[in-house]
């Protein structure tokens, strides 16, 4: 059975997939490779591949040493390159790489020649090794389908949006914030309704986060909120996490920040897992609230020019301090 493509997944580079676009005129080929596997990869390594690889960029000189430099220190910030296996690349691609089930070591392997008969695997099978060559790295099926995560037609089932976009980036972040202007509104004005969407999100992100993370809730409050309305609201939005992560039993901090006034006001909804780049929300995370789903669901990758705005006016909302505003925090378990 066919594993279901991830928005992040194993990736392991030969050296010599490097070493053969040495000449300048091969700039373009190491830069978009390496914003490939910037936004998709996870870094996979045998013994004495991560030295062999790290040697092999020092060869490179100019932009391609510097740009594969900081592809591989971004990605071990990330937690992205931390996947490891028993056996060497070499070794890998000569045995295992064609068994079934071997994408979960290494989906994708970047070689300097994917020309060979071993090479040509079912590619559109996600459970076996894909190989592809620097340069052909974009037509690879690993790296379109991975691409491809982010719209969610009508009818999709909500466990195929958790097990391909929000299970994988979860379970190698230590933060994730949720920004919504409308974040638990129609929960504040009716208990009674609660805000399904938010509550299946919740529980997704609790079931594979890893020990001591945190969640941070990041919303608005509406100019006509009532001030005495305050520590009703808080215990209510407190209730609300607790009960969408009942099942949470590692060390888990969910912190809710609603505010009324900001200089900046909340405009646009966004996810961010600290493990890559952020998304930008495409309308609503309220399709969300129904399985299948009734409405699309998109994400899009932020351009890397918004990232630290995105990332101010998060902090911002998190650090806010006023009167009128609704905050809590809760740990788990």
């Amino acid at each position: 059975m066919s594993k279901r493509p991830e928005i992040i997944f194993p990736i392991a580079i030969d050296p010599d997939a490097l070493l053969g676009f040495r000449d300048p005129a091969h700039k373009p080929t190491h830069l978009a490779a390496g914003e490939f596997i910037r936004a998709h990869g996870i870094l996979s390594f045998g013994p004495g591949d991560e030295r062999a690889l790290l040697d092999a960029i020092g060869e490179l000189v100019g932009r391609p040493q510097q740009l594969w430099s900081a592809a591989v220190e971004y990605l071990k910030k990330s937690r992205r390159a931390n996947a490891r296996r028993p056996t060497s690349l070499a070794d890998f691609l000569a045995v295992q790489a064609m068994l079934n089930d071997s994408a979960s070591l290494v989906r994708l392997a970047v070689v300097a020649s994917a020309d060979d008969e071993a090479a040509r695997t079912e590619t559109c099978r996600t459970n076996i090794t894909e190989r592809t060559t620097l340069p052909d790295i974009d037509e690879s099926t690993a790296i379109v389908e991975s691409g491809s995560i982010g719209t969610f037609p009508v009818g999709t089932p909500r466990r195929d949006i958790a097990e391909c976009f929000l299970k994988p980036l979860a379970a190698r972040s230590r933060l994730v914030r949720v920004m919504d202007p409308q974040m638990l509104e129609g929960y504040l004005k009716n208990p009674k309704s609660p805000s399904a969407h938010v509550e299946w999100l919740l529980g997704v992100l609790g079931a594979s986060l890893p020990a001591g993370a945190s969640i941070s809730l990041v919303g608005t409050l509406q100019g006509t909120w009532p001030l005495e309305n305050r520590s009703r609201d808080q215990g209510l939005v407190e209730t609300f996490v607790r009960d969408a992560l009942k099942s949470r039993t590692d060390p888990l901090t969910v912190k809710v920040k609603l505010v009324q006034t900001m200089r900046q006001p909340l405009k646009n909804r966004y996810l961010w897992f600290d493990c890559t780049d952020p998304f930008d929300v495409l309308h609503n995370l309220a399709p969300l609230g129904a399985d299948p789903l009734r409405e699309e669901f998109r994400v899009e990758r932020q351009r890397p020019v918004n990232f630290q705005e995105t990332k101010r006016i998060a902090e911002d909302y998190e650090s806010a301090d006023q009167r009128g505003m609704v905050a809590i925090s809760v740990v788990f378990p």
